[in-house]
């Protein structure tokens, strides 16, 4: 994700999709990335985070099942082109309510990743100007799972697709959420997995408040 700044540029690193295609209007949502004064957000992904894309630039993606519901059920009432059930962390980042920033004490970040965070060390050098900060998708990815019941999600249908069928994850990669006869679940805020693939709006609406609340304090913006 790339974000501008009015008075000097700045650079967020995630991975994400291109645009905005419909903004969702929060009731009494603030958007904490305003203290920053950024002009606009650019991202660049997959279907985690793209927002319409997929359904509209072909008619592959506009024969698929992201195109119809259940896709989109929970908020738009609509299919957007969003994969899952209603907003994404993308939505949540541009227009953040305060009431969904859930601050939990995060584990340290994998060494894994270490590769990565020297990876970024170099453009920080090259371009002083600029704030580039790492947000650690993954391990707060993990944190879904291990806090699921605490933060409301069903600790039993924990690893289980929302929308789906068949085996221990409710999840048959040939025949998938949206497909006839799939079903989906009364109650998607209780479930992490949407499809098996992609996360619920709930899901998302909490890694956005650890994502935020995590790379926020690293861009030093005037409070």
């Amino acid at each position: 994700m790339t974000a501008t700044h009015r008075d000097s540029p700045l650079l967020l690193l995630a991975f994400t999709s291109f645009d905005l295609f419909l903004r969702p209007h929060l009731s009494n949502g603030a958007n904490l990335l305003k203290t920053c004064n950024f002009d606009k957000i650019y991202q660049l992904g997959d279907s985690l985070s793209d927002t319409g894309n997929l359904i509209r630039d072909g008619p592959i993606g506009a024969s698929s099942v992201f195109a119809s519901l259940p896709y989109g059920e929970t908020y738009f009432e609509i299919a957007t082109g969003r994969c899952s059930n209603g907003l994404l962390m993308i939505d949540y980042i541009d227009f953040v309510n305060f009431k969904n920033l859930l601050h939990l004490n995060p584990s340290s970040p994998l060494n894994g990743l270490s590769q990565l965070k020297e990876a970024i060390e170099e453009p920080k050098k090259n371009y002083p100007d600029t704030v580039i900060v790492y947000g650690d998708y993954y391990r707060f990815f993990q944190q879904l799972f291990r806090n699921a019941e605490s933060l409301g999600f069903d600790g039993a249908s924990s690893q289980k697709a929302c929308c789906g069928t068949g085996g221990d994850y409710n999840f048959n990669l040939t025949k998938m959420c949206g497909a006839p006869g799939v079903p989906v679940c009364q109650n998607p805020n209780e479930h992490i997995s949407w499809d098996g693939v992609h996360l619920t709006q709930e899901a998302y609406n909490i890694m956005s408040g650890w994502l935020l609340s995590d790379i926020l304090p690293k861009l030093h913006c005037p409070v």
